[in-house]
Formats: C-alpha cells, structure tokens, sequence
C-alpha cells in the first residue's frame, strides 16, 4: 500500500486502502520513465522499477529479490 508521503501524496487513507488506485498511482509513476517503458528485459523492467517508483533503502537486494520472482512468474 502506498503511504501519504510518497507517491500517494494527495489521496486520503481510503483511497490508498484501495488496490485500484495504488495500482493507478504505481502505473502513471512508471509510464513517466522511459527506462522502464522500454526496458528491453523483465530484469532491467524491474531494477528501474525498484530504483525509481519503490526506493526502497536496500536497493540492491530488493531488485535482486524481485528479479527472482519475476524470473519465476515468468517461468524464465
């Protein structure tokens, strides 16, 4: 869930509570990095994910860890 500080910043509490706004928030964010739209990789799609949109303090580990679970989502 998106918090009010980040990139849910303007939507109440309900809103955020709700996926399909998180979901259009997370997408608009992402449709405006163009390292991400055409990334030419499920691998390179999710580091600028992580790196861009969620920002996580362990950037690396996080991208590796999700990596790792697109790769299987993906049967790659």
């Amino acid at each position: 869930m998106l918090n009010r500080k980040g990139l849910g910043m303007g939507h109440t509490p309900d809103e955020l509570k709700d996926p399909k706004v998180n979901i259009a928030v997370v997408v608009a964010e992402a449709k405006k990095h163009a390292e991400f739209t055409t990334a030419k990789s499920s691998d390179d799609a999710v580091a600028t994910f992580v790196q861009m949109i969620v920002r996580p303090a362990d950037t690396a580990a996080t991208i590796a860890k999700r990596q790792a679970i697109a790769r299987e989502l993906l049967g790659a």
